[in-house]
């Protein structure tokens, strides 16, 4: 019985670990000269703000990108969030931000709302 309910529990856990979104950016190729390559990503608009994480490499292509589990903050329902990343290597942060808006979500209201017999 302690051994369904391990499984169970991790299972439950594994569930929700899946179920957080993330910021992401498209992959950067990679570089042969290290120094080029992306190092890490600034990134400002969420609580707690900047927030500097390192760069994920893809293991197959060696190229890196961003991957930020937003499970990470606290959002607040309901709040539009302006989001720009930079990325930075040994020789500087990128020159233009990448930006991307969104609104934590609620649910809308019930669609057609109404008295039913049944």
């Amino acid at each position: 019985m302690k051994f369904f309910i391990a499984i169970a529990l991790l299972f439950g856990c594994v569930q929700a670990s899946l179920g957080a979104p993330f910021l992401v950016c498209d992959e950067y190729p990679f570089m042969t000269e290290s120094g080029l390559n992306v190092a890490s990503f600034v990134i400002d608009g969420l609580p707690g703000s900047p927030i500097t994480v390192p760069a994920t490499i893809n293991p197959t292509s060696q190229g890196q990108f961003l991957h930020y589990d937003l499970a990470n903050v606290t959002l607040v329902n309901g709040q539009t969030y302006t989001i720009t990343a930079f990325a930075t290597n040994i020789y500087g942060a990128s020159g233009a931000p990448g930006t991307v808006v969104f609104t934590r979500g609620v649910p809308a209201a019930p669609g057609n709302l109404r008295i039913s017999p049944n």
